[in-house]
């Protein structure tokens, strides 16, 4: 398969990881793999960085809450590269999360203010969306209404300007239910009602049945029974009622039913809470939702007490007062299971990066010229290899030019090896330096330098080769048995063109090295005149 079809099959898995992530997550999984194995193969690495993140998705989407935090454990590291913005803020917004889900809020508000503090980068403001709609469930924990909902305004915003994303139409309307929820614990009705209105007038409305009917059916309810509308309250109990048994994994579509339940005991509406109670109950025997059961007690307690029902009053106490102990102890043990993990990230985090330092420290020593600090042959090997696929694969310029130091073996007999050195580190600090950052310049053996130009024309090309030779020139370092001048001076070889698929890079170089020795060769012959008159493409 060439470079350029692999590539397509790449960006199509990673699109389809996105568009089908959740549909099937056995399938999603081995598409994560097999995207991992085919970008380490072509050196991709925001491809094997994309592969991991979304494995570590797939864990929060099945409530492996262990598993999101040690996949981010081991991906975080790797993505601290300026190109992988976009992973490291979905990252750092995971571990928000799945420490939220293990009920430490202060660590989970950490590394979501860590996400938002992320530099800008692609899809940054969806990005960042869901990064304050997760900031406002940790107010809405401790009852930080205001916070709330100033994050819930800035998650709308954020969507709203996504006008051409029609796939994210259902999380901008999320936010808008959210905040409507949020008015109504504030006792501000109208607005919630202004919120309802502009998703009761959506045109794509519908598109939140599949994701969130059981959110806007609560929402709707407590409007309306908020508002003493008690009829059209009620005709939402049935949508509420025959919830899906699996939506309940989600604290929140609890803690709905739970308020729902609240309204209905206050306005005397026992007989229609009786088979959602025992329903609840059913559910609170899930570990997850612990905390849960206390309010589901405190729900039996107002429940029994307003339908005078002593015995099972006093059972509801009971239950109460021993969550409540057992919460106690089990929030003492979660804080220090917090802590450790917390510890354990931090040094698995600060192990991990230290590891990559060295590790970057002894290919710099593999890679760098030790004389002249320059990328070594080794590195330039590697780059042109990559350069070279590249422009194969975007049918673009690749650009060589060769340099080499005019008579430096007479400057060495003339003036010694060590004086020898000392040319050569000027002569590359200052080819560095008339090169900006995305060009690389190399030394390339011996009095030989090299520079790689990606996509470049061809007057470009020549303009940096002749920059760099007058820029030599002005160094005025003495060179008094030079054949050609009496002051240090190099001649260059360019070669610039589009390479196919069957050409080669020793051809560029051998290209290159002929126009240089070829020039080398019109200034020896023509005695009076030693400035490059030609520099052939």
């Amino acid at each position: 398969m060439k470079n350029e079809d692999r590539m397509d099959v790449i960006r199509k898995i990673m699109s389809e990881i996105i568009k089908s992530k959740y549909a099937n997550v056995e399938k999603t999984r081995k598409m994560c793999y097999r995207l991992i194995e085919m970008s380490e193969k072509e050196h991709y690495n925001y491809g094997i960085a994309f592969g991991n993140y979304y494995l570590c998705e797939l864990c929060m989407y099945e409530d492996d809450i262990d598993g999101m935090i040690s996949g981010v454990i081991d991906f975080i590291p790797y993505v601290t590269d300026n190109r992988f913005n976009d992973l490291l803020m979905r990252s750092y917004n995971i571990l928000g999360i799945a420490f939220y889900m293990k009920g430490n809020l202060i660590t989970a508000m950490d590394y979501l203010l860590k996400a938002a503090e992320c530099k800008e980068c692609d899809d940054y403001e969806a990005i960042l969306a869901l990064v304050y709609g997760n900031i406002s469930c940790i107010y809405g924990s401790i009852d930080a209404y205001e916070d709330q909902l100033r994050c819930c305004k800035k998650t709308y915003e954020l969507y709203r300007k996504q006008t051409e994303r029609p796939e994210l139409i259902v999380p901008k309307m999320l936010a808008v239910i959210n905040m409507a929820d949020v008015y109504l614990k504030l006792g501000e009705i109208e607005k919630a009602g202004k919120c309802l209105k502009k998703i009761e007038n959506h045109k794509q409305r519908d598109k939140i049945k599949e994701v969130a009917w059981f959110d806007y059916s609560v929402l709707m309810f407590k409007y309306e029974f908020l508002s003493g509308n008690y009829e059209k309250a009620y005709e939402c109990l049935d949508t509420i009622s025959n919830a899906d048994a699996g939506i309940f994994d989600q604290r929140i579509r609890f803690e709905g039913y739970i308020d729902v339940c609240t309204m209905l005991i206050e306005h005397g509406e026992y007989a229609r809470i009786t088979g959602m109670i025992d329903y609840l109950t059913q559910k609170a025997k899930t570990p997850e939702i612990r905390r849960l059961k206390i309010a589901l007690a405190e729900l039996e307690v107002s429940y029994y007490k307003a339908i005078e029902d002593k015995e099972n009053l006093f059972k509801a106490y009971e239950k109460f007062y021993e969550y409540k102990m057992q919460l106690r102890e089990k929030e003492a043990e979660d804080n220090l299971v917090s802590l450790k993990a917390r510890i354990a990230l931090k040094k698995a985090m600060d192990d991990k990066i230290e590891i990559m330092k060295n590790n970057s420290e002894l290919k710099n020593l593999a890679e760098i010229d030790e004389l002249t600090t320059l990328p070594n042959r080794r590195k330039y090997e590697i780059v042109i290899n990559e350069m070279h696929r590249e422009a194969v694969l975007k049918r673009v310029n690749l650009g060589v030019i060769l340099i080499d130091v005019d008579c430096f073996k007479q400057y060495n007999d003339t003036y010694g090896h060590v004086k020898g050195d000392s040319c050569l580190r000027k002569i590359g600090k200052q080819i560095k330096n008339e090169m900006n950052e995305n060009i690389l310049c190399a030394r390339y053996g011996g009095d030989e330098f090299c520079v790689i130009l990606l996509n470049k024309s061809n007057e470009f090309v020549i303009k940096c080769a002749k920059r760099i030779e007058n820029s030599i020139s002005k160094l005025d370092i003495r060179h008094e048995t030079s054949t050609r001048l009496d002051k240090v001076s190099i001649t260059t070889g360019v070669c610039n063109y589009v390479p196919d698929e069957l050409s080669t890079i020793e051809e560029f170089i051998n290209k290159a090295d002929e126009n240089l020795y070829h020039i080398k060769h019109q200034w020896k012959t023509d005695k009076n005149d030693k400035t490059n008159k030609s520099l052939a493409i």
